[in-house]
């Protein structure tokens, strides 16, 4: 049985280039291109019980709206990496106001 159907588990979603080292480790992963795979990658995994995803910070550019609707929630955890062409600073600027809005100052 694949992680995702088990729930608790971790998903990766990106281009292929980018989540083929995750397939390698076992996670699963979810190769998309536009907003409208990520998207659906999303609230697939979430309707499963997946309790982490990572997504591309290309791609999370692409989806706001999806980050914004499962950003008050605990499970998924919806987190920005890098991508095959490096980091943008999406991730960074992402996990910064979730802490100023958790403890209320940057701590830059």
């Amino acid at each position: 049985m694949s992680q995702e159907k088990q729930g608790g588990g971790i998903a990766v979603i990106g281009d292929r280039e980018s989540v083929m080292l995750f397939r390698v480790l076992g996670l699963e992963t979810f190769p998309a291109e536009t907003a409208e795979e990520a998207a659906r990658a999303i609230h697939k995994l979430a309707r499963e019980g997946c309790s982490i995803i990572y997504i591309t910070e290309g791609l999370a550019r692409m989806v706001p709206e999806e980050l914004a609707r499962y950003q008050a929630r605990t499970c998924p955890a919806i987190i920005p990496i890098p991508g095959s062409k490096g980091a943008d600073g999406f991730g960074r600027e992402q996990i910064q106001s979730n802490i100023y809005k958790a403890v209320g100052m940057d701590l830059q």
